[in-house]
């Protein structure tokens, strides 16, 4: 986890570059979107570490999210 923070942090600023010079969006976009990125970052290792804390990594690893949280049984309309 903390190699894939170090390398988005890295490539974080060649990528705002890319925006501003190459693709010539706005420093309110820019600025709009690594905020967005950075609060959807910040959210997901919450939630990741709430999960880690509940579950062990094997079962959070190997299986998807619906196996997680799983929906109530629904009844069978015809009874």
């Amino acid at each position: 986890m903390s190699v894939w923070l170090f390398l988005q942090n890295t490539i974080l600023p060649s990528y705002s570059y890319m925006m501003l010079e190459l693709l010539g969006i706005g420093y309110d976009r820019v600025s709009i979107i690594t905020v967005v990125q950075t609060v959807v970052s910040m959210c997901s290792l919450y939630v990741w570490g709430t999960l880690n804390a509940r579950y062990s990594n094997k079962y959070l690893l190997l299986r998807d999210g619906r196996h997680l949280h799983p929906l109530p049984e629904q009844k069978n309309a015809s009874t």
